[in-house]
């Protein structure tokens, strides 16, 4: 599998956001990514909303100067800034 290969591309200090419905590779991506990466989660199958804890989620995007919007059609822009 190449997943471990492309993990070695991963800049240090990355934002690596996990779109998937249960979040499976949370702690593979903690165990294989710098510790000053940080790894964001989607959805949480534990969760009994998954809508609030999506936007808790991306509520954590905005100390780490990122800041998102949604277009209509559903896509999502993420931009920095002050980086």
């Amino acid at each position: 599998m190449l997943f471990q290969e492309a993990l070695k591309h991963v800049p240090d200090n990355a934002i690596v956001v996990e779109i998937a419905p249960h979040c499976l590779l949370q702690a593979v991506l903690r165990r294989a990514l710098p510790g000053t990466c940080t790894i964001v989660g989607l959805m949480d199958k534990r969760q009994p909303d998954n809508l609030v804890h999506l936007l808790s989620t991306l509520g954590k995007y905005v100390p780490l100067n990122l800041y998102y919007s949604v277009s209509g059609d559903g896509l999502a822009t993420i931009t920095a800034s002050g980086l």
